[in-house]
């Protein structure tokens, strides 16, 4: 974990910082949630899955409920180590709700759907720009304002 320090400290930026968090609690969340839902799905694991009644609780819903969070704390607390932590808990409520994207966009239950696996590759090199290309993309988006002025 030393080198993912260094990362971070090299990317190190008053926004980039949090992002960089973000895109790790991302795609570490959904490395973790597809291997165990793997894993429950082929009987290596025991089966996890939450029923209210005949009805499976999947997985996006907590991360909405932690996007939900995340969104409210980020309002109403300010300062670096808190952001960091709503970090951590909006990249993991972002990597379970769009680990489920096909479901919750096509309404169905087909949870090894590519459309899943394509949301997490959009979201992901949304995530990457951001924090390895930001400077480049302000940097545009200034021009482009400047020019229409």
């Amino acid at each position: 974990m030393h080198w993912l320090r260094q990362v971070y400290d090299f990317i190190y930026g008053e926004n980039k910082g949090v992002s960089f968090i973000v895109l790790i609690s991302f795609l570490v969340t959904f490395i973790i949630a597809r291997s165990i839902i793997y894993m429950m799905d082929h009987n290596v694991l025991p089966d996890w899955y939450l029923f209210m009644g005949q009805t499976h609780v999947h997985h996006l819903n907590y991360g909405i409920f932690l996007l939900s969070i995340s969104g409210y704390l980020s309002l109403v607390f300010n300062g670096n180590k808190i952001t960091k932590w709503l970090g951590i808990i909006y990249g993991v409520g972002l990597g379970l709700t769009f680990d489920e994207f096909a479901i919750w966009f096509h309404l169905n239950d087909n949870y090894y759907a590519r459309l899943s696996y394509e949301a997490v590759v959009v979201i992901a090199a949304l995530l990457i720009n951001v924090v390895y290309f930001g400077d480049l993309w302000e940097k545009i988006f200034y021009f482009i304002v400047r020019r229409k002025e």
